[in-house]
């Protein structure tokens, strides 16, 4: 390479081959002990101890070839149950158990203070250390307290009973502790920055433009400058209380009734003083705000809210208590003709969950005491180098001190203070009928909605914010400023509604699922040998988000729109429309009493199924439709987007057959719109897998038998594509399958001997 009399001839690059080999490995230890205390009362105890560990070779960091990713963990269970035998139709029991699990993701040994590298514009992200997500250590213990009454009564079975839970989660997450660089190729990485630092002054006349690294990152307390508190223990209690009655109204007709209510507390850091949390200010509008940006929400409620937010810090009740989680229950069995050849079932009911910890915890990510401090030009602040910031990269990155200048906006976790308990409503109609010696058709139909589910949204942008920034060079700003529909310019501001922070990473219960089902199984019960079960399951899963952190298989945080969400309404990224499973045992004929030639048999699974959703999207700023100021929004399709003739590894999709998205000039001056693609409407490749087994018994003695196994799973060795790359602009892989699921051909041999 040389620039400005800047030679720099060093062979960095070659090819290296390595396997990346996983191993996970387990000891359970359990222990069960019966006692009789009389004829009416007896005690049971149980003990169980899990130690496991995962280790990946390659995978504790964000290079291509990074350091090892271990994930040791030991659970641990005690539990103790008394039952009461009360009078011959009457019985108590109670349960008291306690479950302990510790799961860690440490640094890789010899990795502790060593930052995050990974290079910015070099395609195989060469780089060290650990991610700058890790270390991350887990404990959570789970006290629970139960106790059920049941009642025979005439025709009816009655059972009632509570539970209290206490749920104890210490955690400590050291996100960027070790610091996050990305210098911008090899020659930075490879000259601690002095290369890139070198040649910004060279090229810029001693100015630094670029700097050596694009971002840099580290975590801090902006209070004092020095590394924030990690560690948080979250308590929560939680209260159960129910009923229910199985009533034969006669020999060929039982109800199941049943009533549920269910209390999940909110949770508090058992140590005072660290945690906050954002709340309103008051929704009057308009906003009392001057700006250039037409667009700018001035008459929204919600904006007038988000205006004058705060964070406030909290120890109890981060939301307020719900407990008006009631969950009736309703189910049937009907013999149609008495003889239990076809017999009709249903079922429904309301059912709570908790909400879960990761959309909480995170809020020991929030001012005033924890800030994540971002430099780089790449990120929109000063440039990064150690000649033009001195000090600031270092290994071992020991100490956040430099950053405390940069601290910029923090972008907080914001937990809606009117969260409800999410639920789904349930239900499901079936028949089963024997159709014949050994068969048995069942077919099923199900529904599940899912109701006040949690996700994030960013509730301190909006949309056409950013649809016309200074220096921009859109026609259909120029357009509009020649229309004098905005300033002369063809530009306009594009501040955020709360300057205070910047993103505001609002978790609500704003989404929702459907699922619909229809399911056929035929099975043929063990006879002469054989028996098989054959399902095929036709299915519609339909939200508007599958996982609050994790959406598109986690490249999508936010809908594509945060103030429109129905219009992410769609196929559920997990969404597989159609299923087909088959398993077949069978004892084979020949010999069978022989003792050493007889005694085989063979079994096998064939599952055939359909593709989940790819989830597409632009991931450039010019593909930012709705100029929100994220670039998740969604391409238009003008061609056949389905390449044919290859292998998915080399494309599925055409890249030809998607384009930019286009505002017509009567929606918002043709500045943004929401694109009108819709979401997951392209499906990846499917899935075919067989397995196939054989085995044989040989008895040694009466008490004595001795069987061989040979397991082939994936025996065909079929490769099945993982889903496409879904990035269409941002990606040179896109439409290409860069991964693949299932395995290859494994094939186990076992020797089990019984006595």
């Amino acid at each position: 390479m040389g620039a400005a009399n800047l030679t720099y001839p060093v062979p960095v690059y070659g090819n290296v081959t390595l396997s990346d080999p996983v191993s996970f490995n387990q000891h359970r230890v359990s222990f069960k002990s019966d006692y009789k205390l009389s004829n009416k009362d007896s005690l049971s105890g149980t003990f169980l101890y899990t130690n496991e560990n995962t280790v990946d070779q390659f995978a504790g960091g964000c290079a291509t070839i990074g350091p090892s990713f271990t994930n040791p963990a030991v659970s641990v269970l005690l539990g103790l149950t008394y039952t009461r035998n009360l009078t011959p139709n009457s019985l108590n029991q109670f349960r008291a158990s306690y479950l302990r699990r510790r799961s860690d993701f440490p640094n890789a040994p010899g990795s502790q203070g060593i930052p995050d590298i990974v290079t910015f514009t070099d395609p195989l992200t060469i780089g060290f250390g650990n991610s700058s997500a890790l270390p991350q250590f887990f404990t959570d213990g789970l006290f629970q307290y139960k106790d059920d009454l049941s009642i025979v009564h005439g025709k009816h079975s009655v059972k009632s009973g509570g539970e209290y839970r206490r749920t104890r989660n210490a955690s400590s997450f050291q996100s960027v502790k070790n610091g996050f660089f990305e210098p911008y190729g090899v020659e930075e990485l490879l000259t601690d920055g002095f290369f890139g630092d070198e040649a910004d002054q060279l090229l810029n006349a001693g100015k630094f433009v670029n700097g050596a690294f694009g971002v840099a990152q580290a975590s801090i307390n902006p209070l004092t400058g020095n590394f924030p508190e990690y560690y948080r223990g979250y308590r929560a209690n939680e209260v159960a209380l129910y009923t229910q009655d199985d009533w034969k109204v006669s020999p060929r007709l039982t109800l199941n009734l049943g009533l549920r209510w269910e209390y999940f507390g909110p949770p508090h850091n058992f140590r005072p003083g660290l945690d906050s949390n954002i709340f309103f200010g008051n929704p009057i509008t308009p906003i009392p705000v001057t700006t250039s940006n037409v667009f700018y929400p001035k008459n929204s409620p919600l904006a007038a809210q988000v205006f004058g937010e705060q964070a406030i810090q909290v120890n109890h009740d981060i939301w307020h208590k719900d407990t008006n989680n009631f969950g009736p229950r309703l189910g049937f069995a009907w013999d149609v003709f008495g003889n239990q050849k076809l017999v009709l079932r249903g079922g429904g009911g309301f059912y709570y969950d908790r909400i879960w910890n990761n959309l909480f915890e995170n809020i020991r990510f929030n001012p005033p005491f924890f800030a994540v401090s971002t430099l780089g030009s790449q990120a929109g602040a000063p440039p990064v180098g150690p000649i033009a910031t001195p000090g600031l990269y270092g290994v071992p990155f020991n100490s956040p001190q430099p950053f405390q200048a940069f601290a910029g906006k923090p972008a907080p976790r914001h937990m809606d203070q009117s969260l409800v308990t999410p639920y789904t409503q349930q239900g499901n109609l079936g028949i089963q009928w024997g159709f014949a010696r050994n068969f048995v058709l069942e077919v099923n139909g199900t529904y599940t909605g899912g109701r006040e589910l949690t996700g994030i949204t960013d509730i301190n942008t909006y949309d056409g914010r950013t649809a016309c920034p200074a220096g921009n060079t859109r026609p259909e700003c120029a357009a509009a400023a020649a229309a004098g529909q905005i300033p002369a310019s063809g530009s306009f501001s594009t501040r955020r509604v709360n300057t205070t922070f910047a993103g505001d990473n609002f978790r609500s219960n704003n989404f929702t699922s459907s699922y619909y089902g229809l399911q056929l199984v035929v099975i043929r019960r063990f006879s002469s040998g054989l028996q098989f079960n054959s399902n095929y399951t036709w299915s519609h899963a339909i939200d508007t988000l599958s996982d609050a952190f994790n959406g598109g298989r986690a490249l999508i945080l936010r809908p594509s729109d945060n103030f429109n969400i129905s219009a992410d309404k769609g196929n559920a990224d997990f969404d597989i429309r159609h299923r087909f499973v088959t398993s077949l045992s069978y004892d084979l004929p020949f010999l069978k009493q022989h003792r050493w030639i007889g005694g085989w048999s063979a079994s096998g699974i064939v599952t055939l199924q359909k593709g989940v959703p790819i989830a597409i999207f632009d991931g450039t700023t010019a593909g930012d439709t709705n100029r929100d100021g994220y670039n998740t929004d969604r391409p238009i399709i003008t061609g056949n987007p389905h390449l044919s003739g290859k292998s998915p590894a080399d494309g599925f999709l055409n890249p030809a057959a998607f384009s930019l998205a286009t505002c017509p000039a009567t929606v918002n001056f043709g500045l943004w719109c929401d694109s009108p693609t819709g979401r997951n409407t392209l499906i990846g490749p499917g899935f075919v897998n067989t397995d196939f087994g054989v085995s044989k018994s040989v008895r040694l003695a009466e008490r004595w038998k001795l069987r061989f196994e040979a397991n082939f799973f994936n025996i065909f060795n079929h490769t099945n594509f993982g889903v496409p790359v879904g990035n269409v602009f941002g990606s040179g892989q896109f439409g290409m399958s860069t991964s693949e699921f299932g395995g290859p051909r494994v094939t186990q041999l076992a020797l089990r001997l019984d006595f």
